[in-house]
């Protein structure tokens, strides 16, 4: 199990299964951080976006009571 975070904070977690061991398991480890590691800087413009701030909605038009005209 690899722990995924961004800076220090979890995001997640990685769980590799496999019956490769010493220098085989190694270098297949390696091919897999390999791959990871260009998801970084995908996963925390996904993050930056998620948490990005929204632009508040225009507030509605004020609605003033009709001037009734009188005869």
């Amino acid at each position: 199990t690899l722990p995924l975070a961004l800076a220090v904070r979890p995001i997640g977690k990685l769980v590799l299964v496999g019956s490769c061991g010493g220098a085989e398991g190694m270098a297949e480890m390696q091919q897999v951080l390999d791959f990871l590691e260009p998801l970084d800087e995908q996963i925390a413009r996904i993050i930056a976006a998620h948490e990005a701030p929204t632009a508040p909605a225009a507030a509605p038009p004020r609605v003033r009571p009709a001037l009734s005209a009188r005869p």
